[in-house]
């Protein structure tokens, strides 16, 4: 069975900076109780270094142990899905191509491209009490 573990919103802001999480959906109901704040942290730190590495406008994949990072870059917002190896491709990018997109329309462009990230965030978990009632709610994923 195919599986997404994790999506996630990232903010690129400066060259060598890390970037924002503005959402990060996980689903670690596979792990066990005591590895799950581990694996978070290292889909964190994964996740951010993907993002780091993914040029504007550009999508990678990289294969981590046995999960497959897609990331795609628009403009500074990145998207970034944590999916087993057998999930397709162009499934995954397809998913992924629509989270900057909306969020470009609930937030506006001018909002997304300041530097201040923080009201963004705010105005998501203020919304929302979790990351995945807001992909579920704003992206109907």
């Amino acid at each position: 069975m195919v599986k997404i573990t994790t999506l996630m919103l990232l903010k690129c802001t400066l060259e060598g900076a890390d970037p924002v999480i503005l959402v990060n959906a996980s689903d670690l109901s596979s792990f066990g109780f005591f590895q799950r704040p581990s694996v978070k942290e290292f889909i964190i730190f994964v996740g951010r270094t993907v993002a780091k590495r993914t040029p504007p406008n550009q999508r990678q994949s990289v294969q981590h142990e046995e999960y497959k990072v897609h990331s795609y870059n628009r403009n500074g917002l990145c998207a970034l899905g944590f999916m087993d190896d057998h999930y397709l491709v162009r499934s995954a990018f397809s998913l992924l191509n629509q989270a900057p997109k909306k969020a470009l329309m609930c937030f506006g462009r001018t909002r997304l491209e300041s530097d201040d990230v923080y009201p963004i965030k705010r105005s998501i978990d203020e919304g929302y009490h979790s990351a995945q009632s807001f992909y579920t709610t704003r992206y109907g994923f």
